[in-house]
């Protein structure tokens, strides 16, 4: 607000704000109400009022003059605007007047313009159809010509397209609706067929003589006239037919093998068509024309004849002629496109023909046939027999489920096995196939299982491992992908992570499982043979027995187990530092066990004779207690007591199997616990 006094500064509010265009009054009250109140606001809004007030007069009387004089300045400018208005209005009525005739003879101009073009257009049209009967008539001519032999083939088919290419544009500009037109279209058909037979008949005796110049002229004549599909059909007809019948129909009425008959077909394409297929390679590359006699001469004939050759010709019942001839199949597609264009090969791809035939393969039937050969095989192993060793000497493996396993991926990838098509189904049937093994594995009871089969099994798990990288790096990918990665490379790594993934599972958790099947197995032998330590007691206490000088029979028992483990498995399927890691980690468990038993045994000794000097001392006065005390004091024999017999018997013991221990080598963690529980036995004595 520019003229506003000095005063304004005094104000609560910044005046400026009033004149924004998005000024809100509420906001504008809400805001200064919390900053300064609504009375500090009233009162400052009311002087603002009278600022602008006392402003507005001092505006007013310091312009005064100037509008009064404005008011003065306009006194006759009425008379002076009418004045102008007549003969502008005037004008407007002429220029109106003008613009009428103007637009009426513009009107009669175009009119006369589209008349013009009318007659213009109708005479090109008569002049086509008189252009066009003339052609007829020069084709009939031209038809007499050679009936009467005046005029060579060539001659011929050069004037034939040049007459049948002029009729063509000549007829685009006749347009639809001209009667004379399809009085005409009619004789030009009869003609079209005329030559056409001509042309065809030309084109074949071109190609059997073989006349290279006549046929590409033939050809060219054909295409000028839109008959690349008949001269197609008729080399179908005329040539293809005969040859398959002759060649290729007897050879799939005498046998299941059908390469013979792709064989002779790519001979056929190779030799007899060879000079053909290049001048028309040239004529569609000159002309624009699009004869593929390959793809849609060829090609069907020879579907055709296949599909005849047997009712059966696609079933997968037998999967092994179905192999046979889909791989056969497949071999001929690869070689066929290798003889042809891109432009052909897309052709083929993308034909009816070619697209039925492929349809018809029942593939997935013969997958479903093999799937069921694989699974078969591996369950009824793991029915009939799941824990068999391999007996064939030249295995690499040593267990017979193993074997199967293997032997079953390599199935999958085999030649005689393995279809292109069925790529992903196989490679997920190789991984099934692992993780079938794995979860065979984990139902595994350690209680009921054959040590020396847990360990073959364990040892094949690593070769196992092993043996299906090697096979995936130099089969899979080696050999059955090659064309999958050359499109996709990074298929081999995504592939590649699967397949680890898949064998660390079964590396890492199934060989943990099995190794501690067998640890499982020699820790309860052990710990049942160290179960007569809880006897000692029984054999001193009251019995008269004399101080116990050597170790009880159940340490040498229990490291005779050991010694068996190592005698029996060590260097045949163990390794020696496999075979120490056995030993140790049982000995670990065992000795822990065996600590437990000493430790309660002393225990329990020792509480009972603290029971026993506490009944003497609450007894002390008694008889009977004195007659058992004497009756304790005769049993003894060279001041050892019951319990001091059991505590040398425990300490013979500690001392025989740390020595056991020594001699195997073996350092362990617990062994420092024999240690404590000797001097344990040593200081109660």
């Amino acid at each position: 607000m520019v003229g506003l006094s000095n005063e304004s500064s005094t104000f609560c509010f910044d005046r400026d704000e009033l004149s924004k265009t998005d000024f809100n009054v509420d906001a504008f009250v809400v805001k200064y109400k919390r900053e300064v109140g609504l009375e500090k606001l009233r009162d400052d809004l009311d002087l603002f009022l009278r600022v602008l007030q006392s402003n507005m007069v001092d505006l007013i009387n310091r312009d005064f003059a100037d509008f009064l004089n404005l008011s003065t300045n306009l006194v006759g400018f009425d008379k002076s605007i009418t004045t102008l208005k007549n003969p502008l209005s005037a004008m407007k009525v002429d220029i109106m007047k003008i613009n009428e005739i103007l637009s009426t003879q513009r009107k009669q101009i175009e009119e006369k313009v589209r008349e013009q073009e009318a007659i213009r257009k109708r005479r090109e049209i008569i002049q086509s159809i008189i252009d066009v009967q003339k052609s007829v008539q020069q084709l009939n001519e031209l038809d007499d010509a050679i009936n009467l032999s005046k005029i060579d083939m060539s001659e011929m088919i050069e004037r034939t397209i040049v007459q049948f290419s002029f009729i063509s544009i000549q007829l685009d500009k006749c347009g639809e609706n001209e009667p004379t037109v399809e009085s005409l279209k009619t004789t030009i058909e009869n003609l079209r067929r005329v030559f056409e037979k001509r042309l065809t008949t030309a084109f074949m005796d071109a190609y059997r003589e073989p006349n290279m110049p006549l046929l590409a002229d033939s050809l060219k004549g054909l295409a000028s006239i839109s008959l690349q599909t008949v001269a197609e059909q008729t080399f179908a007809n005329e040539i293809v037919r005969p040859y398959m019948e002759k060649n290729i129909r007897n050879i799939l009425l005498q046998s299941s093998d059908i390469s013979p008959a792709f064989t002779r077909t790519l001979d056929f394409i190779r030799t007899e068509c060879k000079a053909m297929l290049y001048v028309i390679e040239r004529i569609n590359r000159e002309c624009g024309s699009h004869f593929d006699f390959v793809v849609n001469s060829i090609f069907p004939q020879l579907t055709q004849c296949l599909e005849e050759s047997s009712q059966n010709f696609f079933s997968a019942a037998d999967p092994e002629i179905f192999h046979e001839r889909y791989s056969s199949w497949l071999q001929f597609i690869s070689e066929l496109e290798s003889l042809l264009s891109k432009t052909s090969e897309q052709n083929l791809k993308n034909s009816q023909t070619y697209q039925h035939f492929s349809s018809r393969w029942d593939v997935i039937v013969y997958y479903q046939i093999r799937f069921l050969e694989i699974s078969n095989a591996i369950e009824n192993i793991l029915v009939n027999q799941p824990f068999a060793l391999n007996e064939k000497i030249d295995s690499s493996y040593k267990t017979l489920i193993t074997s199967t396993i293997f032997q079953s991926i390599e199935r999958c990838w085999q030649t005689n096995y393995f279809l292109e098509p069925l790529v992903h189904q196989f490679w997920k049937l190789t991984l099934q196939c692992i993780v079938r093994f794995r979860v065979w594995i984990e139902t595994f009871d350690g209680k009921t299982m054959d040590m020396k089969f847990l360990l073959n099994l364990y040892i094949d798990l690593k070769v196992f491992c092993e043996e299906v990288k090697t096979f995936f790096e130099k089969t899979i990918l080696g050999e059955r992908l090659t064309s999958i990665i050359s499109v996709s490379p990074n298929i081999t790594r995504e592939l590649t992570n699967v397949l680890d993934e898949t064998l660390s599972n079964l590396m890492n958790k199934s060989r943990l499982d099995l190794k501690n099947l067998v640890i499982q197995q020699l820790i309860q032998r052990c710990n049942d043979a160290l179960q007569s330590v809880q006897d000692i007691p029984r054999m001193y206490r009251k019995t008269n027995r004399e101080a116990p000088t050597k170790p009880s029979n159940c340490i040498p028992t229990t490291f005779r187990h050991l010694q068996t483990f190592v005698n029996d498995f060590n260097d045949t399927l163990l390794t020696s530092d496999e075979c120490q890691e056995f030993l140790a980690i049982t000995l670990e468990e065992v000795t822990k066990h065996y600590y437990d038993l000493c430790s309660e045994i002393l225990s329990s000794v020792k509480k009972m004779e603290e029971n026993i000097q506490r009944l003497r001392r609450v007894r002390e006065s008694s008889k009977a207690l004195s007659n058992m005390t004497q009756s304790m004091t005769t049993s003894s024999t060279a001041s050892l007591t019951d319990d001091n017999k059991i505590r040398l018997q425990i300490q013979n013991d500690v001392n025989a199997f740390s020595t056991e221990l020594e001699k195997l080598n073996i350092d362990i963690e617990s062994s420092k616990k024999l240690a404590i529980l000797n001097e344990e036995s040593r200081l109660q004595i």
